[in-house]
């Protein structure tokens, strides 16, 4: 076999660097290796520099970062271990490829001199060849192009990575081990709601060797058609327990293996891309130790054992999620999640329950803003012991339950919540499908809890009276998603068009409710005894000036009202805001929901389009014909 080097890259680079992505088409990019097409052309050695008439500084990066040759010795760079030893002056020695070729002398004293070589190895080590071999990969970064007014020979520094290769030939027995996570779901499967089981998959091999006596686990290794290959075969083998279908696989899980490696086969390479495509959507795959990937939703594992993310964690909305480890995210890579509206019929939503494998970190009064600006939202949980007023002109139908603000600076992970959606840039939300998206640069995936019970996650317990009863409500949530039958199902308030809902209050034609993943309901207790029972609540977020502004009582309605400090107008489907000093003008609907906020100086005026109905301006009730 002959061993190339592709793809070199930076986590840490700037977006001068080669980004490793399949995609790229940065031709700026500094890094190439020294033996590239680029560096080392065939009719030169590179050496002319950033003004030889050769060099040109717009050539396409894939001749940068590829070469099928190495160095046979190492380069001594300076004498920094000298120095370290016994004291002495920091001597620097300049590397060239013309320095490196003329009879350079190894430095480790094996009598070899500076030559670039292939990388060819033998696993049988026949006569004349080798089963292993060291070889040194030499580097450069071209810090800027041509921008400095010096006519010096190179803008350039320079690396190499010593690689050492053993080559032996083996086929690993695949012995996968499958793990049923959820029995049953509730997602978008094509447009459709599907219930189907969901699991994890780790692979191993069953192969031992006899070391010093002793039989051991040999370090496994297998490529991506092979597990591919061996997937299918578990799948189609109907003597053992496993997923049906590889689109109902949530994890893979690769760590037992030394390695995972591309394959070529007839001509067809199989890449960690091929095994990801046949996944679903917040499918994540874990790599072993020697593997790693610069694609969304993989996490490779570190020298302590831990996960690192290789780029963002995408997750996608009303798909099951399941992580069985702890994944860091670098500080230039993100978790994201897109919500998508339940019900396109029921229009762009102010209210949404969320629950997020990630945290997000919040400013003052539970606010999160993602990283770009083009959306954000507060972050609730239900009040405790407060009152559940009813909604005029209902006396006993629909209350108002009171929600505040989460008042930690960062949210926690696997927790369900309430949000409002404060702004949304309109390139996103003239996307119909798009609620809001949530964000975090930098924000760890936390593992899912293994104790879920009926796959549900706990968050907080509030209670709330309504009229002369008490309920207790416990706020969960999944990542399965659930369909709850109205006739056996417990007491549940679901969240629908804005509310939330008692679930035996579904219409006949119904028998059940899907509530998709990342969403959450309220269980509740109550200690009504034949009373009337609430059928649902609206949400407010402001209790002291929703009991000031009178909502749970019969004011009269008024065309106009006049403050000292504030004239508010009404016309046809629209309201006027005149204020004499400077101050922010809050508009809500008759429920609590926020419609507009806006911030008047003395003398400043507002005129808002809204629908025919009641509206809350500060504490004023005023009417829109």
């Amino acid at each position: 076999l002959t061993f190339t080097f592709s793809n070199l890259y930076s986590h840490y680079g700037d977006n001068t660097y080669y980004t490793g992505t399949p995609d790229q088409t940065n031709e700026t990019a500094r890094y190439s290796f020294v033996t590239s097409d680029y560096f080392f052309p065939v009719n030169g050695n590179g050496n002319g520099g950033l003004y030889d008439n050769a060099y040109n500084p717009d050539a396409l990066y894939t001749t940068k970062v590829f070469t099928s040759t190495a160095g046979n010795i190492r380069f001594k760079f300076n004498n920094a271990k000298e120095v370290n030893a016994s004291g002495g002056t920091l001597i620097e020695y300049p590397f060239s490829v013309a320095e490196y070729l003329d009879g350079y002398s190894d430095p480790d004293g094996s009598g070899k001199t500076g030559q670039f070589i292939s990388c060819q190895l033998r696993a049988d080590a026949a006569a004349g060849t080798q089963n292993t071999g060291i070889f040194y990969v030499f580097t450069a970064d071209e810090t800027r192009y041509n921008i400095a007014p010096t006519t010096a020979l190179q803008h350039r520094s320079y690396a190499f990575y010593r690689m050492d290769i053993e080559l032996r030939a083996k086929t690993f027995t695949p012995d996968f081990k499958w793990q049923k996570i959820y029995d049953a779901t509730l997602y978008d499967k094509d447009g459709t709601d599907a219930e189907d089981s969901m699991w994890g998959l780790t692979l191993d091999t069953s192969d031992t060797e006899t070391v010093d006596g002793t039989v051991v686990k040999m370090e496994s290794y297998l490529t991506y058609q092979e597990i591919l290959d061996a997937i299918t075969a578990d799948i189609n083998n109907t003597a053992k327990e496993t997923a049906t279908s590889m689109k109902q696989i949530l994890y893979v899980d690769g760590t037992p293996l030394k390695a995972m490696l591309n394959s070529s086969q007839n001509a067809v390479v199989k890449k960690l891309e091929d095994l990801k495509a046949e996944l679903p959507a917040n499918a994540l795959v874990f790599l072993p130790k020697n593997t790693t990937s610069t694609l969304d939703n993989v996490a490779y594992m570190t020298s302590s054992g831990a996960f690192r993310a290789g780029k963002d964690i995408i997750l996608t909305d009303k798909q099951p999620f399941y992580s069985p480890y702890d994944i860091t995210v670098d500080a230039a890579n993100k978790a994201t999640y897109t919500r998508e509206l339940s019900d396109a019929s029921f229009g762009q939503v102010t209210n949404a329950t969320i629950m997020l494998p990630f945290t997000l970190t919040l400013t003052g009064e539970g606010l999160h803003t993602n990283d770009d600006g083009k959306c954000s939202f507060r972050v609730h949980t239900m009040k405790d012991n407060a009152q559940m007023k009813p909604v005029a002109p209902s006396t006993v139908d629909y209350g108002t339950a009171f929600f505040e603000p989460y008042t930690e600076n960062v949210t926690q992970a696997n927790k369900p919540y309430m949000v409002k959606v404060e702004s949304i840039d309109e390139s996103v939300s003239n996307n119909k499908k798009i609620s809001f998206i949530a964000t975090q640069k930098g924000s760890s995936i936390v593992k899912t809890p293994t104790d879920i019970s009926n796959k549900f996650i706990e968050g907080e317990s509030a209670s709330g009276k309504f009229e002369d009863v008490t309920y207790n409500f416990t706020n969960y949530a999944s990542y399965s998603g659930s369909v709850y039958d109205r006739a056996e199902s417990e007491n549940v308030f679901y969240f629908a068009k804005n509310k939330y809902v008692d679930l035996h209050t579904l219409v006949k034609s119904k028998q059940y409710l899907y509530v998709y993943p990342f969403r959450g309901v309220y269980t509740y207790e109550t200690n009504a005894s034949g009373a009337k029972m609430m059928k649902g609540f609206y949400i407010s977020y402001n209790l002291d000036e929703m009991e000031d502004a009178g909502l749970v009582t019969a004011l009269q309605e008024m065309d106009a009202e006049t403050n000292a400090d504030l004239m508010i107008r009404s016309g046809k489907g629209m309201l006027t805001i005149t204020s004499t000093r400077d101050q922010n003008v809050s508009i809500r609907s008759i429920s609590g929901m926020t419609i507009k906020n806006a911030n008047l100086s003395a003398g400043g005026s507002t005129t808002v389009s809204l629908p025919a109905g009641i509206y809350i301006v500060n504490n004023t009730k005023i009417t829109v014909k």
